[in-house]
Parts: structure tokens; C-alpha cells; sequence
């Protein structure tokens, strides 16, 4: 899925949600404000991903700062009444696009749809620093099945063939864990070095996947989640991968046509 359809996607799904809460919310026992407000977030989260639709180029905070404002605007249009605009709004197609009722309450609602289809729109766009400086490095530990099966994730999901894959148990990866303070024979973490920049735990998680074909990146919005809340996680994981998931006496051998992108045990 390309960036753009992957755009796409997002806005059809926000339209059908935000149409589905108008319809059935009420119906389905939702509570009031949050069929009301939710709606209004909904609709400002359209109105950013048409405005970065039309401007692909552009900013995130720039779009964003555009469709808040346009979502206020149609906010206070809403206390302008002519016989041609209220005959209007009493349609269905002028109740979706305009609403009805000024109320300041959905200003905080806009503004919080536009944010949070900010940060979807921001995680579906490459990295800044992708295909700058020298290849990202995933420092994975090859006895680890659970790392294996990420690895082979990556290779069939990732945008280009630019990452490289390091076992700790090699010589250029011990090097690296020495560097970042990581136990290369007894790892807590795995390494994801991109730009010269080290992530560790589940922001080196998130960051990789910020880098594979969509809708992985969508991934990404999961770093507003406070990052110990995250990592503790993320440990719970690393500290039974072997339990949960197996162990390997050797390392991963990729194919021949995969080989120069890794660096394994000089065994192998």
C-alpha cells in the first residue's frame, strides 16, 4: 500500500466512523456528548487529511493549522442565518458539512480531531532522517526467535532494501552494544541506530516500524503513550523471550541475495 492510498483509507474510514456515530450512536445507547463531540472531531480530523491530501508537500503543523481554521470558521458561520443558509442546514448533506448550533464546546472538539489526524498523517510520512547519512542498523540478538521472526517481519514489509542487520553476537555488533551500554551476552534491548541516533526498547520498536510500508507506520502514534508505560512492556517481552518464543543455538543465515546486508558470528 502506497503512502497515498494509505491516505486514502484513513479518510474513508474517518467519513463511515463519523457517519456510523451520527446514525447508530444514540440508537447504540452511546452517551450524548460523546455522539456530539465525538462527530465534530471526526469531521475536523476529515477536514486535515482532505487538506493535506490537497497539499502533500506540506507540513504536518502547517495542514494543521489550516484545517483548525477552517473548522472554525464553519463553526462560526453557523451564526449567520439567512432563509437560503438555514434551508440549507436543515438538509442532510448541510447538517454533515455545516452543523446546525453554534457551540464553543466543538472548538476543543475540532482541535483535538485535527491533532490526533495530525499525528496519523505524521506517522504514515517517512521519516525525516530516511535515506540520509549511513544505512539504519537493527542490532538483534541472533538466538532469539522472537527477534528472527522480526527480522524476516522487516524484510517483507520495509519500503527499501536500506536497513542493515546486525547480530550481537558478531563482531561489529558487540562493538556497537559496547558503545550504547548494552550487554551484548546478556541483552535487554535490541538496537535500532539510524542517523547516527540510538533508539532502545519500544521507541527503537516504534521507529522501525515508522520505516516499513503502510499502515505499519500508523504505528508510530503509539510514542504519545508515556515511554516507561511503554518500555515496561516491552520488557515484560524481552525478559521471557526465550520462554515464550525459543531459542536458537545459531543465528539466522539469510539467503545469498540478503547476506551483504547482514553482519553474523565470523562461525557463520
Amino acid at each position: 500500500m502506497t503512502p497515498r492510498a494509505a491516505r486514502l483509507a484513513v479518510l474513508a474510514a474517518t467519513i463511515a466512523l463519523g457517519l456510523a456515530l451520527r446514525g447508530f450512536g444514540l440508537p447504540l445507547g452511546l452517551p450524548v456528548f460523546l455522539v456530539k463531540y465525538g462527530g465534530s472531531a471526526l469531521w475536523a480530523a476529515m477536514v486535515y487529511q482532505i487538506v493535506a491530501g490537497l497539499a502533500p508537500r506540506a507540513a504536518a503543523g502547517r495542514s494543521a493549522g489550516a484545517a483548525f481554521v477552517i473548522a472554525v470558521a464553519v463553526e462560526a458561520s453557523r451564526l449567520i442565518h439567512t432563509p437560503a443558509l438555514d434551508a440549507f442546514r436543515l438538509t442532510l448533506p448541510g447538517a454533515l458539512l455545516l452543523g446546525r448550533i453554534f457551540a464553543f464546546a466543538n472548538i476543543a472538539a475540532y482541535a483535538l480531531g485535527v491533532a490526533l489526524a495530525a499525528a496519523v498523517d505524521a506517522a504514515l510520512r517517512p521519516p525525516a532522517d530516511a535515506g540520509a547519512g549511513p544505512a539504519p542498523v537493527i542490532l538483534f540478538d541472533g538466538h532469539c526467535l522472537l527477534c528472527a521472526g522480526s527480522v524476516q517481519f522487516v524484510l517483507r514489509h520495509e519500503r527499501d532494501d536500506a536497513i542493515r542487520f546486525v547480530a550481537l553476537q558478531s563482531a561489529e555488533g558487540r562493538a556497537l552494544a559496547a558503545a550504547q551500554g548494552v550487554d551484548a551476552d546478556d541483552p535487554d534491548t535490541f538496537l535500532f541506530i539510524a542517523n547516527g541516533r540510538a533508539h532502545q526498547k519500544s521507541s527503537g520498536a516504534l521507529e522501525v516500524l515508522a520505516r516499513l510500508r503502510p499502515p505499519w507506520p500508523l504505528a508510530r502514534v503509539l510514542l504519545l503513550i508515556p515511554r516507561p508505560m511503554r518500555d515496561a512492556v516491552y520488557g515484560l517481552i524481552a525478559r521471557n523471550r526465550y520462554r515464550w518464543f525459543g531459542r536458537s543455538d545459531s543465528c539466522m543465515a539469510p539467503t545469498p541475495q540478503l547476506r551483504r546486508r547482514f553482519s553474523l558470528p565470523s562461525a557463520q
